[in-house]
C-alpha cells in the first residue's frame, strides 16, 4: 500500500471538478505557443466528447468520489487487518475470501470501521458505507450516502478474485472485478468494469496494473461508443520520473486520433520534455506533431511550436495546432487524469499489491 497522503487526490481532484474541469488557455500557452488560427472542428468535437464524460460521470458524482477518497484510507485498514474482516486482496490467500465475515456491513464510528446491523451487503464480501462530509472533510456519520462493496472469490491457492463497487446517492458510480498476477518478475492485476451515471448508460471500463522492480506502471482504457481513451502513468523506480501517456481516438466522421506524451519529476510533477500529436484518419491522414511540451506541471503543462528535437514517438513535425485546440486537449488529458486517478485509487485498495513487489 502506498502512503495515506495519496488519499488527498481522491478529495482535491472532485474539489477541482466541482469547479468546471477547466482549463486556462494562458496557463498552457503563455506565449501564444500553439500556430495561428482557428479551432480543428475534429478536436473541438474530440474535447466535448471528453467533457461531456467528465462532466457526467465525475463532476455529477463528485460528492461519491470525494466521499470514498475521505474514507479508503479507513476501509484499507480494516482490509488489511489479520482479524475480520480479514484482507481480501487478489494476492492474499485463498482462504482469506471473508471467512466468516461476508455478508456484514461495517459502519464508521469516528476512528474506524466497525460491523454494523445493516443488512443488504453481497453474499461473498463486505460493505462499507460512507458519508457527506463536512466543510473540513470530515465524514457526517448521520447522513450516509452510499457504499463501497468489496466481493472476493476463490481463484487459485494463491490469488482471489476480486470485486469492487461505489454506490453514491442511489447511483452505481463504478465498478470492477479482477484476478492478481505474482511471480519473481512482476506482479499485478488486471481488472474490467464500468464508469456509472444517473440516467446514462454504463461507459466500460478496464485497468492494468503493472508492480516491476524497475517501475510502476497503470493503464486506463475507458470507451462511450464514440470515444475510445488510453491514458498511463509510469513511474520509474530508479530515477523517481514519471511518464504520463495519452492517446484517445474519436469515431464518428471526422475520426480523429490525439496523442500526447509528457515526461517529468514524480514528486514535482513537473515537466521535463513531451510532445502533442494529431492526425485525421478518416481521410488517411496520419498522426504528426503539432506542439512541443516545453514545460509547466503535468496537470498543466507549457506548450510550444512542433520541433524535430521533442518528436518522442518519431511521428514526424506537422503543422503547428492552434492556441485554441491546445487548450482544448489541454483540458481533456487534465479531465481524463482525473478519472484515471480516481479508478486507481479505489482499485488499488481492493486488489492490493503484490507481496513479491515493494514500488
Amino acid at each position: 500500500m502506498r502512503s495515506l497522503a495519496r488519499y488527498r487526490s481522491l478529495v482535491v481532484l472532485a474539489s477541482f471538478a466541482l469547479l468546471g474541469c477547466s482549463s486556462d488557455d494562458k496557463a498552457t500557452n503563455p506565449d501564444g505557443g500553439g500556430g495561428g488560427g482557428g479551432a480543428n472542428p475534429g478536436v473541438t468535437q474530440f474535447g466535448a466528447q471528453i467533457g461531456g464524460i467528465a462532466t457526467q460521470y465525475f463532476v455529477g458524482n463528485a460528492e461519491g468520489y470525494a466521499s470514498a477518497g475521505a474514507m479508503l484510507p479507513y476501509i484499507a485498514a480494516s482490509l488489511a487487518t489479520p482479524a475480520p474482516p480479514a484482507p481480501a486482496h487478489a494476492f492474499a490467500p485463498a482462504l482469506s475470501c471473508f471467512a466468516g465475515v461476508a455478508g456484514t456491513t461495517y459502519i464508521f464510528n469516528g476512528s474506524a470501521y466497525v460491523a454494523g446491523p445493516a443488512t443488504g451487503a453481497p453474499t461473498n464480501g463486505v460493505r462499507y458505507v460512507i458519508y457527506r462530509l463536512d466543510g473540513a472533510n470530515q465524514p457526517v456519520l448521520a447522513d450516509s450516502i452510499g457504499y463501497v462493496e468489496v466481493t472476493c472469490t476463490v481463484a487459485s491457492a494463491t490469488s482471489n478474485y476480486v470485486g469492487v463497487a461505489l454506490v453514491a446517492n442511489g447511483a452505481a458510480v463504478f465498478g470492477a472485478t479482477g484476478v492478481a498476477n505474482d511471480n519473481t518478475t512482476y506482479g499485478g492485476y488486471n481488472c474490467t468494469g464500468w464508469l456509472g451515471a444517473a440516467g446514462a448508460p454504463n461507459i466500460s471500463m478496464s485497468l492494468f496494473c503493472e508492480f516491476n522492480p524497475a517501475y510502476l506502471q497503470y493503464t486506463t482504457d475507458f470507451s462511450n461508443g464514440d470515444l475510445q481513451v488510453e491514458f498511463a502513468t509510469v513511474d520509474s523506480v530508479a530515477t523517481g520520473g514519471r511518464t504520463l501517456g495519452f492517446g484517445a481516438l474519436y469515431s464518428p466522421s471526422p475520426n480523429w486520433n490525439v496523442i500526447v506524451n509528457i515526461r517529468g519529476d514524480t514528486a514535482t510533477e513537473t515537466v521535463s520534455e513531451g510532445a502533442v500529436y494529431y492526425g485525421d484518419l478518416n481521410t488517411g491522414g496520419l498522426e504528426q506533431l503539432v506542439a512541443c511540451v516545453s514545460g509547466g506541471t503535468m496537470t498543466q503543462p507549457v506548450f510550444s511550436a512542433p520541433s524535430a528535437s521533442c518528436d518522442i514517438i518519431g511521428y514526424g513535425v506537422g503543422p503547428a495546432a492552434s492556441s485554441a485546440d491546445l487548450a482544448t486537449i489541454a483540458a481533456g488529458v487534465q479531465q481524463v487524469r482525473m478519472i484515471h486517478d480516481l479508478i486507481v485509487e479505489v482499485a488499488d485498495e481492493a486488489f492490493g499489491v503484490p507481496p513479491s513487489m515493494t514500488p
